[in-house]
């Protein structure tokens, strides 16, 4: 397990820290050094047990072995050092690794990004829009952070509390006045982000996603709200009925942006054209027009979430909407590529149902009246069969032409997935089955006209920022590439698998 091991500049009490806890074999234990992982315990540690899969007595013993001094826990353990007996261990260990390093979420205004689609796009669209406005601002999201003075993109995405504390305390050297972080589930479902106080909290996306129907997704909200200071605020679409019931459940200020006149922020799109759209921003008396080289009905909504967050902290709606208008593109999220007698190209993550749909009927409103969609779709084995079957069904639906080929993980069970997409196909006949994902590329592109679009739909394996960015840019090298000599492809075709029904009968 890699966690960096949390010391501290001061001695934390853990009797201060957690008053309803139960101390056993001691009145109060300090620390000044702590670890998660047992292997990394040194002399002089408390050891935290049960944040990862191994045994919590096995762990506890290691931890003793190598020098931990004391134990938190949830459950009393066969050691000889003074346990600390918590209700949750990753709660205390959120709120214990933000104390010792000082509390850095306090030191700056800290703003959460929270929700099942955009959570991406908004915290880079935030971070951009605050600097325009010149404040120094940290961000970290799936596609990579900066601690305010150097940008990367990490190895392994932002987990844990240890993690989420670190890169705050990076920010705080900085000199940041400013962080914008993603909040993934996984997050605030393991109370990483517990020892974290939110100045602002952005709930991204509407109503519109399945999952936020059911009662484990509209908690989400609940769970990301929980983690706003008094006298907080929350930022929401104001068709997201489900963020909007969760916010209204709290103490907390609520600020709406959206399309209607209802919204205390509203957008008006003016002209959508390939790879650009104009539209207006109105707060109050004050309008502004923002000219986006980032097109589809979600990131106009994702960039208002941005203004909203811009504005409430007094920068002119013109600082901001240039500070908009400055980005030039997202990787992965309706990112274009650079065509000038070939076809469109667009790279975009979309991977639920909702979201395919979206994309793909905004992308077809810029085409000629002439132009086809060409839709490029992974099959991935992290998707239930249902799921996958539901994106068949879609992405057939909406584009002319539909190409299923592997994720950039391989193509070694390329035959089982298609499977379960095609199984929400209604025309099995339509669909283009091509294993090797460089080859679908490639052909897709040569097939297209100069009046057609290409959607390539993720299939980017999420492990890490770093991989994902990998995955991203190889795709779109590999697009750029075949666009120039799209006219010098050989015509030899490749191995177009038919529908496994067909190879059963074989």
């Amino acid at each position: 397990m890699d966690v960096a091991k949390r010391i501290g500049s001061q001695d934390v009490s853990l009797r201060q820290l957690f008053p309803a806890a139960r101390m056993i074999s001691t009145p109060d234990m300090t620390v000044r050094r702590c670890s998660a992982d047992a292997s990394d315990c040194s002399p002089g540690d408390v050891f935290v047990a049960g944040i990862d899969d191994t045994p919590a007595d096995e762990a506890a013993a290691e931890a003793v072995a190598g020098g931990a001094i004391g134990i938190i826990t949830e459950q009393l353990l066969p050691v000889s050092v003074p346990q600390c007996i918590v209700a949750d261990v990753r709660q205390a260990y959120a709120h214990l690794v933000s104390e010792l390093a000082g509390k850095p979420s306090q030191q700056m205004l800290s703003i959460g990004v929270a929700g099942i689609d955009g959570k991406t796009s908004t915290t880079l669209m935030v971070a951009a829009a605050l600097r325009k406005s010149g404040l120094r601002v940290a961000y970290n999201c799936d596609l990579g952070r900066s601690d305010g003075i150097i940008q990367d993109v990490p190895r392994r995405p932002l987990s844990d509390a240890q993690d989420l504390t670190d890169w705050y305390a990076d920010a705080s050297d900085s000199g940041c006045q400013v962080a914008v972080v993603e909040l993934s589930e996984a997050m605030l479902r393991s109370h990483a982000a517990d020892g974290t106080s939110f100045d602002i909290m952005i709930l991204s996306g509407d109503s519109d996603h399945a999952y936020l129907k059911s009662a484990q997704g509209g908690s989400l909200f609940s769970e990301a709200i929980s983690h706003v200071r008094p006298k907080g605020l929350v930022i929401l679409n104001e068709s997201n009925a489900v963020a909007a019931q969760a916010a209204e459940s709290s103490d907390l200020s609520i600020l709406t942006y959206g399309t209607s006149q209802e919204a205390d922020v509203i957008g008006r799109i003016m002209e959508r054209h390939a790879g650009e759209t104009t539209f207006l921003i109105t707060a109050g008396d004050t309008t502004a027009a923002v000219r986006s080289r980032m097109t589809g009905d979600w990131m106009f909504h994702h960039q208002l979430a941005a203004a909203a967050t811009a504005l409430v902290m007094d920068f002119p709606l013109e600082t901001v909407a240039a500070g908009l208008s400055a980005m030039e593109k997202i990787p992965g999220r309706m990112q274009r590529v650079a065509s000038y007698t070939g076809p469109q190209i667009v790279l975009d993550d979309a991977d639920c149902p909702e979201r395919v749909m979206a994309t793909i009927n905004t992308l077809r409103k810029e085409l000629p009246r002439r132009g086809k969609i060409w839709c490029i779709a992974a099959c991935d084995h992290r998707r239930t069969a249902t799921h996958a079957a539901n994106l068949g069904y879609i992405t057939e639906r909406c584009s002319d032409h539909l190409v299923l080929t592997s994720g950039v993980s391989g193509s070694d069970e390329f035959l089982s997935l298609v499977h379960e997409m095609l199984d929400g196909v209604v025309d099995p006949a339509k669909p283009q089955l091509i294993a090797n994902r460089e080859a679908a590329i490639q052909w897709t592109i040569s097939k297209a006209t100069p009046n057609d679009l290409v959607v390539i739909l993720g299939g980017w394996c999420p492990d890490s920022p770093r991989t994902i960015r990998a995955a991203i840019d190889a795709d779109t090298k590999l697009a750029e590439q075949t666009l120039e000599r799209v006219e010098a492809i050989d015509d030899s075709e490749p191995v177009i698998l038919p529908h496994p029904a067909l190879l059963a009968s074989m």
